[in-house]
């Protein structure tokens, strides 16, 4: 039995285990690593690229392995001190899933990472990502806080980067009331500004990425910079 396992494991597990190598940096890369400010982090959408061999991993590796097994070795790059995690975008992450991240990268690393479609997207989905009809948590603040905000901080803690909530495209219902949208948005960044606020955790950085160029603009700054505001006259 233990010679079948073997012959039906992936090859680079059956060579190497669960371990990913990181690739051996230049006297340069690492010259330049250090003179990064601690403030400025480098980092990219995620780290299973199999293209990377020789740049970031000693090999090249299968995306699945180094989608389970490579994050301590991207986090060995001296210039890559940050990345994304976007699989929370399909489903939510325990605090525990977020602690398991974090326990891999030195101090210092910080992690990118997106909000739920539940909480983002305005439409439900069907089958190849069709809409099935409205979303009615869509930009529920609470449902943000219970299902991402707070299991993100939880498990990450110091390691915790901007907590982005990427909206998919929302066609007509922005055409027709771009502004009432906006408040919509402001609405919501204060509604969980309030609540990380009085938990202590004031210092949490949200942030918003848009898809359609009409909320692009004057009114969506002013909604942004109000929902601090607002924040802050009440604390």
């Amino acid at each position: 039995m233990e010679k079948q396992l073997a012959l039906f494991a992936p090859p680079e597990r059956a060579r190497t285990g669960t371990e990913v190598v990181p690739a051996a940096a230049s006297d340069a890369l690492e010259a330049l690593g250090r003179l990064l400010p601690d403030d400025v982090r480098a980092g990219t959408s995620s780290w299973a690229f199999p293209g990377w061999g020789g740049l970031v991993y000693d090999r090249p590796y299968a995306e699945p392995i180094l989608a389970r097994f490579g994050l301590a070795a991207y986090s060995h790059h001296p210039v890559l001190r940050a990345v994304g995690i976007d699989r929370t975008y399909y489903a939510p992450l325990s605090a525990s899933a977020f602690a398991a991240y974090a326990n891999q990268v030195p101090e210092g690393f910080r992690f990118l990472v997106k909000a739920p479609s539940a909480v983002t997207d305005g439409a439900l989905r069907g089958e190849r990502g069709k809409a099935i009809g409205p979303n009615r948590r869509f930009l529920d603040a609470q449902l943000a806080l219970e299902s991402f905000v707070r299991p993100a901080l939880d498990g990450l803690g110091a390691k915790a980067g901007p907590l982005v909530f990427q909206l998919s495209p929302l066609g007509r219902e922005t055409a027709h009331d771009p502004r009432a949208l906006v408040e919509r948005l402001r609405q919501f960044f204060a509604a969980l500004r309030r609540a990380l606020t009085a938990e202590g955790r004031s210092d949490a950085l949200l942030a918003v990425e848009l898809r359609d160029p009409d909320l692009l603009g004057e009114a969506l700054a002013e909604a942004l910079v109000g929902a601090v505001r607002q924040h802050e006259t009440t604390t």
